[in-house]
């Protein structure tokens, strides 16, 4: 073996041997490591798995970059991170440019700039609109030739301008929220960032031990190129974002660009058609809309504000163009921006293009970069913002300078709307009711005191000849009878008084339509668009309000039985003496000479309230008849002060001979006579003092009449306030009476319609309480005066001879939706509303509930305020009685049971147990699905115990289809609610829509289709008429916004009774009456005494009755059941008829429905009922109510036996299949209506 060999040998064996020894090694270090790497093994396993569910798998894999010579396998997870290790990257020299990005976002200052100098422009274009508007309907009533062509271009502009305007001002918000966006990315990177930031200084903070321990735990960290990354990421995020929105915005832009340009089209089309016409030359497109105002209004010149208007109509195109030119280079600014951006992020995504030449700048330099373009972006957004303050309020200031408008003008602008209407319907061949006719006359009245050249007696004139009969409905010949405006004149502001306005039968219709530009018929058309009326319709007693005097008895003798004399008079002053009815004779002008002694005790023996009049030198013999009452004179000339007693005359004639009062003794020659009492024809006493016992009068201009029962005011002594009028000092009105001893207010010779009774009286006041019904007055001088009905220096008065008088009504089906329920419900003549909710909730929408303490404190605060009665019924479906409890301690003066909550036997039981503990009353809304069982498991759930239904027909809800059987049981208490009232041709079709609406039921779910379907029947609805002709159905109410009208309660509830009177004739308790006194207190009852029975209310409200709150409702008889004239609560006026505040006299137009001076103090004229547990414990107390609280009392002893002439309970069947409705084995069958009386004759709209 050579040396080589053995050198070989050695070595190989060495190597062998030093191999074998490091591969034993490595077998004794994985034997021993097998373990801790399976540990590691799980735990790597157990990252990826929770850290794939929250970001991406190349996060994930990122540790493993970190393992030596791995960043340079190619792994895509380790590529960007191999680049910048070796290129040299780090986190301070990233190529994102901030600052390039903050000084792009600066130029939205720019944008911001030019979008303020065209936030005016909506508003000039909304005015633009309206001009074009105005022009559009003198070209529509034009003669121009193809103007049907022309009006569907106006239509086509106004319409792209409506839509220009809106959306050009939703585009300038957007640029500004944009601003406010961009900020708040800014803000949000700057965070992000900043605490980025803080991680790096935390790390290099921590020491060599820390840098240690992140090595060590390094392969269990994503790699720090993806911390990078994320620097990265948020740039371009941020960058995308911004652009993003300057796209949106870019896109809004050319959507207003395109509707503007559809305007445009439309003002090319108008051009065309002026030259087309060759009417003139013209090729300014700015001044076509001018152009044709001028060649529709060139007889205008009498026309206000014409200059104006031209103006206006001259830069409508330039407003469009100025829209256009700020819109365009809004655009063209924003794609600027947007193209810096885009260039910014094309930078960013080629990292390797930039590597190395970007500087180190550190992050907290790319954090302060941010944080001051934040700050410019903001002043400059603030800055902006005041600007377009400046710019819009310049505008509105313009606007009020052109269009300075006080109050006074302001109240007018009502009669000229309405008068404008009322001049269209009438050219469209429209026979015009009261309020239309009135409008139109008064309103043109109005336009001719502006021409300026009528005096106050020309325009007297004028305005009787501009309406004929013919285009006036027959029932405003009789209603219109004076209209009163003022105006302002070249000498200032005068009353203008037309008399009998309606006075001819063809009128004069080119004065109608005056200033309206409407095309005038000639006489031929205007005859056959309004042929005459027949004679009947004008005939005295077809007139709504109607009276027709009794035939059958003679004249009304006035003071009958009392002493009268004849005596000469002689008058010898140099001006007129006037002498009043009650006047004491004795005491009368000193120049009037008659034998003053035979006076003393007697005044003139003539009507109430009117005089006889001493011209100078007259001599007239005169008859008068002694004082009545206690015989005590006061007042006067304080001469024959006292009681009138025999032997005083000498002294009194005496003293008046002393004062140099004319005494000419006259022989008693005819004291023996029997001088006759003055007399009156009854049509002029009704005329005088309203209709009295036997008279009849016509409710409105329905079928319904009624009959005078009686009358308490005296023949001779009525009270009549007035110049000359009885209710003077020491005449009708007592002298040295306390406020106590006297009543607060008087309302005379009212004719008064109440379950009570039909009759005529005063009524008197005091405290807000009616005190006494019968003769009021002055008990020294007046026969039959109550000691509770004395008229004194303190009282006030309603004069209601020849008006109508009844209780303020309830309605107790509240959905309290809106506050402003109470003024339309207070306008119509309710005055008490008891229901429940919350406000527009979907609860309160559907349901009449206020549930749970805090909701009846908080809504029993709140009704506070408002000008009527008030009661709260709390959420009573509940199985378990404590939450029941709870609301009525709470104050809830009732429990409401709603199939929306569930109406379920066992809520029935449960709410009506709670009921009769704590005396407050059940209302329940059926079930109409009969889930739990049909009509019969509810009567078996009430047992027989007193329960309120409401809407017992069912269109409203209830058990279908035969909730209506409840009618024949004598512990129901069953009431309607208006929608149904009463059946016309349009009841079922507007029935399925209100109802889904308020009951929340989807058209898209059949079963809430057939739901609502199931309560809509035209047998039972109709029956529903029949029912309450018969008393079987006791009340009626509004459901209100919730299926019901609460202004339509009173007018529903009468218009039911005509047509029923129409149908089914006279009831048989007034056959032979020649009125209909019984069917009227049936129908009165059921929205005044019923419903405050029902709810334990009755001992304050529901009936003209002393004892009970002043709440009454006035109305004119031609009115009835429409629009009351006055409304008084608690014996203050609440509502009334009042025409202009700035006028001269409170009748001059226009006379509106306005709230008067109690609803500004409801504490003292209004009552909140609750129930007499929340009295007891306090509760109601600490709610801090200024409203006087009353409990509720008697609501579970009352009985359909108690329900004034509605107490019927006749044996129910409903056919199930046909739900044909039997009561007592006659089927209740109505046809629906097709005209009513209370309807178009009396409203507008």
């Amino acid at each position: 073996m050579t040396p080589y060999d053995k050198f070989t040998e050695h070595l190989s064996r060495a190597l062998f041997g030093t191999l074998s020894w490091l591969l034993d090694v490595l077998g004794l270090v994985f034997h021993y490591a097998k373990k801790p790497i399976a540990v590691a093994v799980v735990l790597y396993l157990l990252y990826f798995a929770l850290h794939l569910a929250r970001t991406s798998a190349y996060t994930v894999l990122s540790p493993i970059c970190r393992v030596p010579l791995m960043d340079r396998a190619g792994l895509p997870f380790c590529s960007d991170y191999y680049y910048r290790r070796w290129a040299g990257w780090n986190t301070s020299s990233q190529p994102v440019e901030f600052d390039g990005l903050m000084g792009m976002q600066d130029q939205f200052e720019e944008v911001l700039e030019k979008s303020a100098q065209g936030v005016s422009l909506p508003l000039e274009m909304k005015r633009s609109e309206s001009s074009v508007r105005d022009l559009r309907m003198l070209v529509q009533f034009s003669s121009l030739p193809g103007k049907e062509e022309l009006a569907l271009e106006f239509d086509g502009y106004m319409e792209a301008a409506r839509v220009a305007s809106n959306d050009l001002q939703r585009f300038n918000s957007r640029v500004g929220f944009a601003v406010d966006h961009v900020i708040a990315i800014n803000r949000h990177t700057a965070r992000y960032l900043d605490g980025f930031a803080t991680k790096q200084e935390e790390e290099a903070a921590s020491g060599w031990l820390g840098r240690l321990a992140g090595r060590l735990l390094a392969p269990f960290q994503a790699a720090d190129v993806f911390s990078e990354q994320r620097l990265l990421d948020q740039y371009v995020e941020h960058t995308a974002a911004v652009s993003d929105k300057i796209a949106d915005l870019i896109v809004e832009a050319q959507a207003v660009l395109w509707t503007l340009a559809r305007a445009e089209d439309h003002l090319d089309l108008m051009t065309a058609y002026v030259v087309r016409t060759q009417r003139v030359v013209q090729s300014r497109r700015e001044d076509v809309l001018w152009t044709l105002r001028t060649l529709v209004g060139a007889n205008m010149a009498q026309q206000r504000a014409l200059d104006e208007d031209l103006a206006v109509l001259r830069r409508v195109d330039r407003d469009r163009a100025g829209a256009v030119e700020q819109v365009s280079s809004l655009v063209v600014e924003l794609q600027r921006i947007q193209a810096g951006l885009d260039d910014l992020r094309d930078r960013v995504a080629a990292p390797r293009l930039a590597a190395g030449s970007g500087a180190k700048v550190p992050l907290a330099v790319h954090i302060e970069t941010i944080d001051r373009g934040v700050e410019r972006l903001e002043a400059a957004r603030n800055r902006i913002r005041a600007v377009e303050e400046q710019k819009i309020e310049a505008v509105l200031k313009r606007g009020k300078a052109e269009k300075r408008i006080d109050m006074v003008e302001l109240d007018k602008l009502a009669i000229s709307q309405l008068g404008s209407l009322a001049q269209r319907r009438l050219a469209r061949g429209v026979r015009l009711n009261h309020s239309e006719a009135t409008a139109l006359i008064a309103s043109n009245l109005q336009e001719l005191i502006r021409d300026g050249n009528h005096t106050v007696a020309d325009l007297m004139a004028l305005g009787a000849t501009m309406l004929g009969r013919r285009h006036v409905l027959p029932e405003v010949c009789a209603t219109l009878r004076e209209i009163q405006v003022e105006g302002t004149f070249p000498t200032g502001t005068y009353l203008v008084t037309v008399h009998n306005p309606i006075s001819t039968d063809d009128g004069d219709l080119a004065r109608a339509l005056y200033g309206s530009f409407l095309p005038v018929p000639d006489p031929a058309q205007a005859a056959a668009a309004f042929p005459p009326a027949p004679a009947a319709a004008y005939a005295p007693e077809a007139q709504p309000g109607a009276v027709v005097v009794a035939a059958d008895v003679g004249p009304v003798a006035l003071t009958p039985g009392r002493r009268r004399i004849r005596l000469r008079v002689v008058s010898q002053g140099d001006r007129p003496v006037q002498v009043g009815s009650h006047f004491p004779f004795a005491e009368a002008n000193a120049q009037l000479h008659f034998d003053r002694a035979r006076a003393v005790g007697f005044r003139l023996d003539v009507a109430a309230g009117t005089s006889v009049r001493f011209e100078p030198g007259d001599a007239k013999t005169v008859t008068l008849v002694e004082i009545g009452g206690h015989r005590v004179v006061r007042g006067g000339n304080g001469l024959a002060n006292g009681k009138v007693e025999p032997g005083r005359e000498a002294a009194v004639v005496a003293e008046m001979q002393r004062r140099g009062f004319g005494h000419v003794p006259e022989p008693a020659a005819d004291a023996a006579l029997a001088v006759e009492a003055f007399a009156m024809e009854r049509r002029a006493y009704a005329a005088m003092f309203g209709p009295t016992t036997g008279d009849r009068v016509r409710l409105g201009s329905t079928d319904l009449w009624v009959r005078v029962e009686r009358d308490f005011t005296v023949y001779g002594d009525e009270c009549k306030f007035g110049g000359g009028k009885t209710l003077r000092e020491g005449m009708g009105q007592a002298t040295g009476r306390s406020d106590a001893e006297t009543l607060d207010l008087v309302v005379t010779n009212a004719l008064v319609i109440d379950w009570t009774g039909i009759y005529k009286a005063d009524i008197g006041v005091k405290g807000g309480m009616i005190v006494g019904i019968g003769k009021a007055g002055n008990p020294d001088v007046m026969d039959g005066v109550a000691p509770n009905m004395i008229v004194g220096s303190c009282t006030d008065v309603i004069a209601a001879e020849g008006k109508i008088i009844t209780a303020g009504g309830l309605d107790t089906h509240v959905h309290f939706i809106c506050p402003q329920q109470a003024y339309e419900s207070m306008a119509t003549g309710i005055t008490t509303m008891l229901g429940g909710g919350t406000g527009p909730s979907a609860g309160t929408n559907a349901t009449t509930c206020t549930p749970g303490a805090n909701y009846l404190r908080q809504m029993l605060q709140a009704c506070d305020q408002l000008p009527v009665n008030v009661g709260l019924t709390g959420k009573g479906n509940d199985s378990d009685p404590k939450a029941l409890r709870e609301q009525v301690e709470a104050g809830a003066c009732g429990l409401k049971l709603h199939e929306d909550w569930g109406s379920t036997p066992a809520a029935i039981d449960a709410c009506l147990t709670v009921c009769d503990e704590m005396d407050v009353q059940c209302l329940i809304h059926t079930d109409t699905l009969n889930e739990a069982g049909f009509v019969e498991a509810t009567l078996d759930a009430v047992a027989g115990r007193t329960i309120h239904t409401y809407h017992t027909e069912g269109a409203g809800g209830g058990h279908a289809p035969d909730i209506i059987r409840v009618v024949e049981h004598a512990h129901v208490l069953p009431s309607s609610t208006n929608p149904t009232r009463p059946y016309t041709r349009n009841t079922l079709d507007e029935h399925l829509d209100m109802l889904m609406v308020c009951h929340h039921l989807s058209r898209d779910i059949a079963e809430d289709v057939a739901f609502a379907e199931s309560r809509i029947r035209a047998e039972t609805i109709a029956a529903e008429d029949v029912l309450h002709d018969l008393g079987a159905i006791s009340m009626m109410s509004s459901d209100s916004q919730a299926m019901g009208r609460c202004g339509e309660v009173v007018l529903r509830t009468w218009n039911t009774a005509h047509k029923n009177k129409v149908q089914r004739g006279p009831l048989r308790e007034d056959a032979g009456s020649g009125a209909d006194n019984f069917r009227v207190k049936r129908y009165v009852s059921k929205y005044t005494i019923n419903p405050a029975l029902a709810q334990g209310m009755a001992h304050l409200v529901g009936s003209v009755e002393a004892g009970k709150l002043a709440d009454l409702v006035v109305w004119e008889p031609a009115w009835f059941g429409t629009k009351p004239a006055l409304v008084v609560k608690g014996g203050v006026v609440a509502w009334a008829q009042m025409g202009d505040a700035n006028a001269s006299i409170p009748t001059v137009q226009p006379v509106l429905g306005r709230p008067m001076f109690a609803p500004l103090v409801p504490a003292a004229t209004a009552v909140v009922f609750v129930s007499g547990a929340s009295v007891a414990s306090g509760a109601a107390a600490a709610y801090g109510l200024r409203k006087r609280v009353e409990a509720v009392r008697g609501c579970r002893a009352v009985g359909k036996r108690d329900m004034k002439f509605n107490d019927a309970t006749p044996r129910m069947r409903v056919d199930p299949e046909s739900y044909t409705v039997e009561a007592d084995g006659e089927v209740c069958a109505a046809a629906p209506s097709e005209t009513l009386p209370l309807t178009q004759s009396w409203f507008v709209y």
